[in-house]
């Protein structure tokens, strides 16, 4: 199927009529094992359209009448792509049986090549880093052996994943991790720093790492620290919301021990999350902290084995993306916004209109989705909108 150029608003392309799918959706190979995955990352343009379009297909108790309903755009149903905005088709999925059994439709025509605008779910490599979606889930892996030192092109291609993440609405979570079991990262590449002399420098967007300087990034990142994080490495930890760490992971920042100065966040960020006294001995003297003892002062969220540390993180990711999208994203930018505000300030702040993702939030429907769920006993359907 030829390519469609994108959309402003979110659009599913068909390649057939759709009287092909009804066909499929009689026979016995509709996919069984889709609903875990549905339910993690929801696709409700894909039920609407086919709730508009293949009424006798489909089960109707449970769905709100089609004359509930927004109306469906629909180019023809001749073979010409068929195009749904999202914002206007909305289905309100009254149960858990209907969500298993359009969850099982939507796998079907994820078979049959339904082309969404978003890019594809897989694993790429770009200078050094692999990069890894898998539906709302962004993995970022470190991966430039043997200490997955940080230079330039890897800098540069950590900013470029974070910004898409930033701008993707499909995309909710991201871990950041590292290949190995001995360094998460040793930080900056001194050998590449010391080739390139004074100016060489070209971190690229985001700042060092792509995230120390990546101030509007309000969806929530998780750092799975899988062996040493040190100096530019422990820094990038530090920028990100959640850290899990493995049992033998350490953090330690030694610029002061070579002339130089954590100024990619250490300085700023590290007093932040564990008690100052610490921290300044920590800056001053190249102080290690080991996971135990950083999940003591709090700046780790979680210790566990090494051969446990993905899941872990993973089993976090999966607990946030069950929460409704626009509330994460609200939640992240009212904390950035009020952190350094007294509490009668940060209430001020939040009402003021200043804090845009939290009235967004407030004006959507999925504000009210979460009552209404819990009122008919059944899951959410997040929407984001």
């Amino acid at each position: 199927m030829a390519k469609k150029p994108q959309p402003a608003s979110p659009v599913c392309y068909l390649p057939e009529a759709p009287d092909v799918y009804a066909g499929y959706l009689a026979s016995e190979e509709i996919p069984s094992l889709i609903h875990q995955w549905i339910a993690r990352s929801p696709r409700p343009e894909i039920t609407a359209l086919l709730i508009a379009l293949l009424p006798e297909a489909l089960p109707q108790e449970g769905i709100v009448k089609a004359a509930d309903m927004a109306p469906v755009d629909a180019a023809s149903a001749t073979g010409d792509p068929l195009q749904l905005d999202i914002r206007r088709a909305l289905p309100r999925i009254r149960d858990d049986e209907m969500h298993r059994a359009l969850a099982r439709i939507a796998g079907l025509l994820g078979d049959l090549g339904c082309e969404e605008t978003h890019k594809e779910s897989g694993v790429h490599m770009d200078n050094g880093l692999r990069i890894n979606r898998s539906g709302a889930l962004l993995t970022l892996t470190l991966d430039r052996p043997k200490a997955n030192a940080i230079d330039n092109g890897l800098s540069q291609a950590l900013g470029r994943a974070f910004i898409d993440y930033r701008d993707d609405p499909a995309l909710r979570c991201c871990i950041v991790t590292a290949a190995g079991d001995r360094f998460f990262s040793a930080g900056w590449d001194l050998k590449a720093a010391a080739t390139a002399g004074p100016g060489g420098e070209d971190y690229g967007p985001g700042g060092f790492a792509g995230l120390t300087e990546l101030f509007d990034l309000d969806k929530p990142v998780i750092a799975a620290v899988n062996g040493l994080a040190v100096g530019g490495g422990f820094e990038l930890v530090l920028a990100a919301d959640i850290i899990v760490a493995a049992d033998h992971a350490a953090f330690f920042l030694p610029e002061a021990q070579i002339g130089l100065m954590p100024d990619a966040g250490g300085v700023f960020r590290l007093p932040r999350r564990v008690p100052e006294a610490i921290a300044l001995e920590m800056l001053l003297t190249g102080r290690r902290l080991g996971a135990p003892e950083a999940l003591n002062y709090g700046l780790v969220n979680q210790v566990v084995p090494g051969d446990r540390l993905a899941e872990a993180a993973e089993a976090i990711a999966a607990r946030i993306l069950e929460s409704a999208p626009l509330a994460a994203m609200a939640i992240k930018q009212t904390h950035r916004l009020t952190r350094h505000l007294d509490i009668e300030a940060a209430y001020s702040r939040l009402r003021d209109g200043s804090v845009l993702a939290y009235d967004r939030l407030r004006q959507s429907e999925d504000y009210y989705e979460g009552a209404k769920a819990f009122a008919e006993k059944r899951k959410p359907l997040w929407t984001g909108a």
